[in-house]
């Protein structure tokens, strides 16, 4: 048997990007997201259901209804469990949604929920 040089790499994106992990039940950012937010270590969820998405809000302390962030290097991971549960949102029909903007003027991140996509 003959071994051959696997040369592909994962593609880089240049477009903020986050990912719900279905197994975890977390929202991870990539690097170019992360730059969105703000140096805080807690952030909480904001939720407008009539136009299906989902904010984020930075926060300076625990507030009693925020989540802690982990980060690393290149990302930054939030729960998700609590949130996509009290809203009827199936963890296993969304995988990925292709942006994360912000609004500055609210200081939010926001998800857009209707443009899930499972790429």
């Amino acid at each position: 048997m003959t071994f051959e040089k696997f040369t592909k790499k994962d593609t880089q994106t240049d477009e903020p990007r986050v990912t719900l992990q279905p197994a975890s039940g977390c929202f991870v950012f990539n690097k170019k997201a992360t730059e969105l937010f703000p140096p805080r270590d807690y952030y909480t969820y904001l939720i407008d259901i009539e136009d299906k998405r989902l904010g984020i809000k930075p926060t300076e302390e625990d507030n009693g209804y925020s989540y802690k962030a982990t980060r690393s290097r290149t990302a930054i991971q939030l729960s998700a469990v609590a949130v996509l549960k009290e809203y009827d949102i199936n963890i296993n029909e969304l995988e990925s949604y292709k942006r994360a903007s912000v609004h500055k003027q609210d200081d939010l991140i926001i998800i857009n929920l209707s443009e899930i996509s499972t790429d």
